[in-house]
């Protein structure tokens, strides 16, 4: 399975995204839909025009195929906002749904001079909602099928559990409208999103899309991590039943690069209901107060460490000091 975070670059901030799915044949040859005919145009070494990814849902041969078209084919024409799972933390660090008043508000989007209708349309576009009937069709209530730029957020797997033939996996990815998208590997389908408080400001620069491409503000571009805690060391912390091995779990953790100066760390162990284990906020967290832009991706180790573990070690997070803008 290879899958291609894509995004194309434009004159105003809002960048098209999207992640698309391909495999490899019995040939080692790229390929979609068309398992017999290469996916790459060799002379130029883009996908093909004709080429249909395997989450294109037009149905091939007859359908429309996305090639190097970004903003056709792929996970994000599969997004539908009344089903989405999109959450937010609130001042307690406690995930919460993003349409929840409690974790987000005129305030956290930095909106107070706005109307609340104005509020509300930005955060409706934010969970995917064509508020502006930008397809023509008289409904502001249908998706508009979008989403932010992995500029720099390469796409992670997760290999929860299943068998070599049918893998239960999960890819993560980050963009630059402040989402870290959690996609099903088989199906294209998002299991769930979050997007930190400190980014519920960009969402509104992005929805007016007025600014040049100079001033685009960032979001979750940077690398992400996991720590797969793998007891039985079986590759996977599910078991054949889909129950979660004893004492297993899957972390993740991400910086945001030129987004910001915090790193999240979530369980997304259950994805059916993920929690945050701690944020560290640059310039905000104790010990802290010098981190700059997290541009350095957290790598998980075991050391030997004071008062650690009956076996006198620790896992710790390395990383990197961070950007200084100045």
């Amino acid at each position: 399975q290879l899958f291609y975070a894509l995004f194309s670059p434009a004159d105003n901030v809002k960048w098209e995204g999207n992640l698309k799915k391909y495999t490899l044949n019995s040939e080692g040859i790229i390929v979609g839909q068309d398992t017999d005919t290469s996916a790459i145009d060799d002379d130029t070494g883009f996908f093909s025009d004709d080429a249909f990814d395997l989450w294109n849902d037009t149905g091939y041969p007859s359908g429309i195929a996305d090639g190097k078209n970004v903003e056709l084919g792929g996970m994000v024409k599969l997004l539908e906002p009344g089903s989405r799972s999109i959450y937010t933390e609130n001042s307690s660090n406690t995930l919460l749904s993003f349409s929840s008043a409690s974790a987000t508000s005129q305030t956290t989007f930095d909106m107070t001079s706005y109307t609340e209708d104005d509020y509300l349309s930005v955060r409706d576009w934010a969970i995917g909602y064509d508020v502006d009937d930008l397809d023509g069709d008289t409904s502001t209530t249908d998706s508009r099928y979008s989403m932010g730029d992995p500029l720099h957020s390469e796409p992670v797997i997760v290999t929860y559990g299943g068998s070599d033939d049918d893998t239960d996996s999960t890819v993560f990815f980050g963009t630059n409208e402040g989402f870290i998208h959690a996609i099903d590997a088989n199906s294209g389908e998002e299991e769930f999103a979050f997007i930190p408080q400190a980014l519920h400001p960009i969402l509104n620069t992005y929805y007016e899309n007025t600014g040049a491409a100079a001033s685009k503000p960032y979001g979750m571009d940077g690398l992400i991590s996991t720590w797969i805690y793998d007891v039985n060391n079986n590759n996977v912390i599910l078991d054949t039943s889909g129950k979660l091995d004893s004492g297993e779990h899957a972390y993740l953790y991400s910086g945001m690069r030129r987004g910001g100066n915090n790193y999240y760390a979530l369980d997304v162990t259950d994805r059916s209901s993920p929690s945050m284990l701690f944020k560290i906020e640059g310039g905000v967290t104790s010990g802290f107060d010098k981190l700059g832009q997290t541009w350095s991706k957290m790598t998980i180790a075991k050391v030997k460490f004071p008062n650690g573990n009956s076996d006198g070690s620790r896992f710790v997070l390395f990383f990197g000091g961070g950007y200084d803008t100045n």
